[in-house]
């Protein structure tokens, strides 16, 4: 999964804002096996790296090796946990998710998984109709809505639609489910 280069300088600052370097070096082995910031930086052991250096390599080594989604994963999940031996509480974090869904990336707390969201539109939206038993109508194609099945239900649709953009009401814009 490769990121939007803003996203990516904001995964790296959320990192670096959360995380000191040995807890960085810790998210990497974990994802990575045998990772070390120093080692991935060319540094000796005696010099220590900051954590925004530790966390830009990381998530360098993470796009390099196709784990940026893991990285992710395993920023949530550790949030409210422990990193070596300390308490973590991963502040920014609702903010970065809700960049991340305008990207159309989003993890689905759920399945615990990092999805992109374009792919699995409809399924959600097949997912939320059977919940509700309802349709999806859209109004001269500028919105759509989400109505319960059945005559009071289309009823209201479309007296809503017609209300707000006129009598044309159409729902064979979509696919069918």
């Amino acid at each position: 999964m490769q990121l939007e280069p803003a996203i990516r300088n904001d995964l790296i600052e959320l990192i670096a804002a959360n995380f000191k370097t040995e807890q960085v070096n810790e998210l990497g082995r974990l994802l990575l096996r045998c990772w070390d910031s120093n080692e991935a930086a060319g540094q000796h052991n005696h010099i220590l790296l900051s954590s925004r250096k530790s966390a830009g390599l990381l998530v360098e080594q993470c796009e390099q090796s196709k784990e940026t989604a893991a990285l992710i994963k395993l920023v949530v999940e550790v949030d409210d946990g422990t990193v070596h031996g300390r308490p973590v509480r991963v502040e920014g974090l609702e903010q970065f998710l809700g960049k991340l869904v305008r990207t159309g990336i989003h993890y689905d707390f759920k399945t615990r998984k990092v999805v992109a969201a374009a792919r699995n539109l409809w399924n959600f939206l097949k997912e939320k109709l059977v919940a509700v038993d309802g349709r999806i109508w859209s109004s001269a194609g500028l919105d759509h809505r989400l109505c319960p099945a059945g005559p009071r239900g289309t009823r209201r649709a479309i007296r809503r639609a017609g209300a707000e953009h006129g009598p044309a009401v159409q729902s064979d814009r979509l696919p069918d489910f």
